[in-house]
């Protein structure tokens, strides 16, 4: 007889925006703080209120709260969406380093060199790895040339 896994009666649940506010806004009494009239719940209340473990509701408010009450998702498999992500080489920097004379200029340069005329050039700080994801985020290819011919 194979085996039948029982169903779990509290399934695992991903927290969105809205239940978040939802938890803080049933724990503070209300969104704004000048409320006089705000009842506030205490952890076991409104854990049974939304159907969800306590120390759920305690993480994600005390998550909520340590963001300056916006919501993130940063578990681990979300890190990528939860922040813009920041690069060093944006506008007239990305412009001139893409730009063909330059790139045809430093044919023979390895990365290292590049980073150094960077550095001399526009005065930008940048690791070779840098230039890398850079070049391969903007699909230029043959970046080190491995011999000169005269």
């Amino acid at each position: 007889m194979p085996y039948i896994k029982p169903l779990n009666e509290k399934p695992h649940r991903t927290l969105t925006e809205c239940d978040v506010r939802r938890i803080y806004k049933l724990r503070h009494g209300s969104e704004l703080r000048t409320d006089i009239n705000k009842i506030e719940l205490l952890y076991p209340e409104i854990a049974q209120r939304l159907h969800i473990p306590m120390s759920t509701v305690h993480y994600a408010l005390r998550r909520y709260e340590k963001q300056g009450c916006r919501f993130l998702n940063l578990r681990p498999g979300n890190w990528k969406k939860a922040w813009v992500t920041n690069t060093k080489i944006k506008g007239a920097v990305k412009d001139y380093l893409l730009s063909h004379s330059i790139l045809t200029k430093w044919a023979g340069h390895s990365l290292r060199t590049r980073v150094k005329e960077i550095k001399a050039e526009v005065g930008l700080t940048i690791t070779p790895r840098t230039l890398s994801k850079f070049y391969r985020a903007n699909k230029v290819n043959h970046v080190v040339v491995k011999y000169q011919y005269q």
